[in-house]
């Protein structure tokens, strides 16, 4: 049993949240944008979108790393750890118990996490710090990825979602901002 003296705020969990959104979004379209370059074609857009929103966050990680080695990008060891520790906390936070069959209750003496793990037990307590902590992950994994898409797509072909170009930065670091765990 984990025991915290205060459960993480709404808002905490919901910045893991879009920052896990953001770093799965932005797998799917390298996977989309490395498998097939041009998408004009609206049947092989159709069958991609169908063919990347099928597959586990697990499998996505993996083909993603497959791409990163493919076009010789080799910082991405740590991506898969942090990033499914970011799902363990998204889902448990927000899914109940997708990560730890776990119930949560409040009382004068503060928030127990009660159950038995199927995964693994939470190895961070559930507090703001730790979701914040696992958002800026999230945030570090979205510019490996930025990194990945410079090497897949043409240059100058890398915009955000308002066609402005991004320029990845140069030096991501290797270990993720919260460590390794």
């Amino acid at each position: 049993m984990v025991t915290v003296d205060q459960g993480p705020s709404d808002q905490s969990v919901l910045e893991l949240v879009r920052a896990f959104t953001a770093a799965q979004d932005q797998s799917t379209f390298v996977l989309r944008r490395y498998l097939v370059p041009s998408l004009d074609d609206k049947p092989r857009d159709r069958f991609l979108d169908r063919l990347t929103k099928r597959i586990t966050d697990e499998d996505r990680v993996d083909y993603v790393k497959d791409v990163a080695a493919a076009v010789g990008y080799d910082r991405m060891g740590n991506v898969k750890a942090a990033y499914m520790r970011a799902k363990r906390y998204r889902d448990a936070a927000v899914h109940g118990g997708n990560g730890w069959d776990a119930v949560l209750s409040y009382g004068d003496e503060g928030t127990f996490v009660q159950g038995f793990p199927r995964k693994a037990q939470p190895s961070r307590p559930l507090v703001n710090q730790t979701f914040h902590d696992l958002s800026d992950d999230c945030t570090w994994i979205v510019a490996h990825l930025n990194q990945l898409l410079a090497r897949v797509l043409e240059p100058g072909r890398l915009l955000d979602v308002s066609g402005q170009p991004i320029l990845p930065t140069e030096d991501v670091p290797v270990l993720p901002p919260s460590g390794l765990d």
